[in-house]
Formats: C-alpha cells, structure tokens, sequence
C-alpha cells in the first residue's frame, strides 16, 4: 500500500538532490510505485543508467554521458523513495543502493579517465587516479561514520563549504557531467578537471576527519 503522506526527503541530501532531483525523482517513484515496481528493480534501474553513461564517457561521447550519468544521479533517490511510500524498505535494499552508488561513480570517473585519454593531448591517468582515490576516501569516511553514529553523515552542517563541491555523491556527479559537456567542445578540459577533482576530494577528505575527530572525539588511551 502506498502512503498518503510519505517524508520523501532526506537530512542528509545534498544541494543537488534537494533542490534538482527530488523535484523529478517524486514523479518518478510515484509512477512507478503505482505500477508495482520494487524499491530493488528502481535501484537496478539507477545503476544501469549510470553504468551506461560510464560507457559513453569511455567512448568520449560526452554529452550523451552526462545526460545519462545525471539521469541515474535523479533515479538514485527513487528506491527511497518507493520504499517510503509503500513500507517495503529492507536492509538488503540499503546495501544494495550503497553500493550501485559506489559502483556507478566508480564506473562514471574511470569512464573519464578512458575518454580524455582518447581525446586529450595530456595524460589524463594519474590525475584521474588521484580523482578516485579522493571519492573513496570520502565515501569511506562517510559510510564508516553511518555504521558508528547509526546516521547519515551530516556533510551540509559539517562541511558547508564542501557541499557544493565534493561532500556528495549528488554534488561530485553534477559536476562530472558538467565536465563533460565541457570536453565536448574543449576535450582538453577534462585533464584539468580531473586535477581539480583530485585536489578538492582529498581537501574535502581531510576536512571530513577533523569534522568527524570534533564531532565524535578521540578515543582516550
């Protein structure tokens, strides 16, 4: 049964996903909540997308990535909210949807990296390295202070200067497809973009662990 009255958004949704798209996603999970579609398959629907979008970057075929990559970036919050409307949340779906997120900006990122190798004059790798090794620092961070707090980590309030930057999958996807479409006109963009992402992940990183370190405090001896 779905519920009449459902709270669809989350604290912990970042400037993207409030004010872009949950706007789309509601319709989205109200249409396919009528029709019977699982908070699982809307999970499997966002990565698929996403993975997609990941192929077309590797292909360099920028716009139609980004397009797809930020499509799957709206759908990732429609499992949520179909388990919200209907009560068919499940600890599994939690863990499925955790990961398809890693997966797709996993995907998304190495999709970047192969595409601007094809089209830029500069090595993108080792920057593109650098971008990844920055996004699992920080889902790290953020999953591992979920499994101690029992709570999304609260990145508006902890990182403000961050939140629109790099703290969330939401954000860090919006810019990728903006990158993109950039490197459709001026391919040797995405080299630096990659760079900026590298830099401002790890910034972001360090930022999270003092955060975390003031909120939680240390451990005594």
């Amino acid at each position: 049964m779905t519920s009449t009255n459902p709270i669809l958004t989350k604290p912990t949704d970042g400037p993207v996903s409030r004010y872009s798209n949950r706007p789309v996603s509601r319709l989205v999970s109200a249409l396919l909540a009528q029709v019977g579609v699982s908070p699982n398959g809307a999970s499997y629907l966002s990565g698929a997308v996403g993975l997609l979008g990941a192929l077309a970057f590797g292909r360099s075929r920028w716009r139609l990535g980004a397009l797809m990559v930020h499509t799957s970036s709206i759908l990732a919050g429609v499992d949520g909210e179909i388990a919200r409307r209907t009560g068919r949340s499940s600890q599994f779906g939690d863990f499925l949807d955790t990961v398809l997120d890693r997966v797709v900006e996993y995907a998304a990122l190495l999709g970047l990296i192969h595409g601007a190798s094809r089209s830029s004059e500069r090595d993108p790798r080792f920057g593109g390295v650098l971008a990844l090794g920055g996004v699992f620092l920080l889902t790290t961070a953020s999953e591992k202070y979920r499994s101690t707090v029992h709570a999304g980590y609260p990145k508006r309030r902890l990182e403000p200067a961050f939140a629109y930057l790099t703290s969330g999958r939401d954000v860090r996807l919006f810019w990728t497809a903006l990158a993109a479409v950039a490197a459709a006109s001026h391919p040797r963009s995405m080299y630096w973009f990659l760079w900026s992402f590298a830099t401002l992940t790890h910034a972001n990183a360090i930022i999270r662990l003092q955060a975390v370190r003031r909120t939680l405090g240390q451990e005594q001896n």
